[in-house]
């Protein structure tokens, strides 16, 4: 089993595509001490890996506890804008355990100053050299595709070939949070289908030794056509918000309702999930149905 896990909603970078709905106010929904406690302990009873995102991680105050308390016990898997990385803390860390998703949407200041106005650009470069360095290009790159940035995509994926990133993972703007109310920069889906069409054939053409990825896919069925299919969030997975509660997966809009980290028994959770279907007015109408019979 997988939990997503967002550890708070704080964040500086004000993108105003962000599916959660972060904030710049300090502490915005984030548990510390005994209930932070309980909290990691049902992660770690529950789940074999994790994904860790928010807000920003590294802006929470205990997220060096929280990694290192979760590396010791299952998979984990990092996503950040790299806002409040600590290089001497993170090194303290047994940080071959945590696997790291870089946000990149963008390479230039005047793109940088609409779609990520909060972030300190030159010191994400040197962050982004530093945590890249660790890893000896081991890590991940995630570019959330728009109306903003779409001309830029390939100016990124020369950038991570060049310094070696493992794979880039592509993703559309998802709709909800403080994204659903920015139309102006959502693109239409099929556009959406072109781009990542066109970025695989750049990828193939150059030779690159880049990865490109669907993240929404390893979240779907594949067919024998190898077509994409039914969703399997919440059958083998959950979401947990920086509060604890439980839900079914982090597109449900907080709809699906499960329990509380806090107080709850991981085998509750998996009695609930053993009888989840999908058969529900939140699902049939949630956007990634979009990629069913897209091809894998």
């Amino acid at each position: 089993m997988q939990v997503f896990y967002d550890v708070s909603y704080f964040c500086t970078v004000g993108c105003p595509h962000c599916c959660t709905n972060s904030s710049t106010c300090h502490g915005h929904g984030e548990m510390r001490g005994l209930q932070l406690e309980k909290v990691l302990q049902f992660i770690s009873s529950y789940a074999k890996k994790i994904s860790i995102s928010g807000g920003e991680p590294f802006l929470h105050n205990d997220i060096y506890y929280i990694l290192r308390y979760l590396s010791e016990k299952i998979s984990v898997s990092l996503t950040t804008t790299t806002t409040g990385f600590s290089p001497d803390k993170y090194e303290h860390l047994d940080y071959k355990n945590i696997n790291v998703t870089i946000s990149l949407d963008s390479l230039l200041q005047e793109t940088i100053r609409i779609i990520k106005p909060g972030l300190n650009f030159t010191l994400f470069i040197k962050n982004f050299h530093l945590i890249n360095n660790l890893y000896n290009g081991n890590i991940s790159a995630r570019t959330t595709i728009n109306a903003l940035n779409k001309n830029e995509v390939f100016e990124i994926i020369d950038f991570c070939e060049n310094n070696g990133v493992q794979r880039l993972k592509v993703n559309t703007t998802n709709i909800f949070g403080r994204g659903k109310d920015q139309q102006n920069i959502i693109l239409p889906f099929t556009e959406f289908k072109i781009i990542l069409s066109d970025i695989e054939e750049y990828v193939e053409r150059k030779n690159y030794n880049l990865i490109v990825e669907l993240p929404i896919k390893k979240n779907l069925t594949t067919t024998d056509s190898e077509t994409m299919g039914t969703c399997l969030l919440g059958n083998n997975s959950i979401f947990i918000n920086p509060t604890g509660k439980i839900f079914a997966c982090s597109f449900c809009d907080e709809n699906i309702f499960w329990g509380d980290a806090t107080i709850d028994d991981p085998e509750k959770i998996l009695q609930v999930q053993q009888s989840f279907n999908h058969d529900t007015e939140t699902c049939r109408i949630c956007p990634i149905n979009r990629y069913k019979n897209e091809k894998a």
